[in-house]
C-alpha cells in the first residue's frame, strides 16, 4: 500500500513539475500607412517606432475608458444616498 502511494505521488509530482505555464498579455495594435513612408527598408526602424506609438495610445484608451465608467457609476451612487 505505501508502495503505491509513493509511486502515485512521485508520478503526480513529475507531471505537475513539467506542465508549462503560459501567460497571456493583451497588447495594442497600432497599423500604420506604408503610402506616407518612401521605402520600408530605408525607414523600417520609424515605421517600427510610430506602430509601437500607435499600439501605445490604442491600449491605453482601452484601458482608460472602463476605469472612468465605474468612477461614474461609483458617483451617482454616492451622490443618489
Amino acid at each position: 500500500m505505501k508502495k503505491n502511494f509513493n509511486f502515485f505521488f512521485v508520478l503526480l509530482s513529475l507531471i505537475f513539475l513539467n506542465l508549462n505555464v503560459h501567460a497571456f498579455e493583451e497588447n495594442g495594435k497600432g497599423t500604420v500607412d506604408l503610402a506616407n513612408y518612401t521605402s520600408f527598408e530605408e525607414e523600417k526602424n520609424e515605421i517600427i517606432k510610430d506602430a509601437k506609438v500607435l499600439a501605445c495610445k490604442m491600449r491605453y484608451k482601452n484601458m482608460y475608458q472602463p476605469l472612468q465608467l465605474i468612477k461614474k457609476r461609483i458617483s451617482k451612487k454616492l451622490n443618489q444616498k
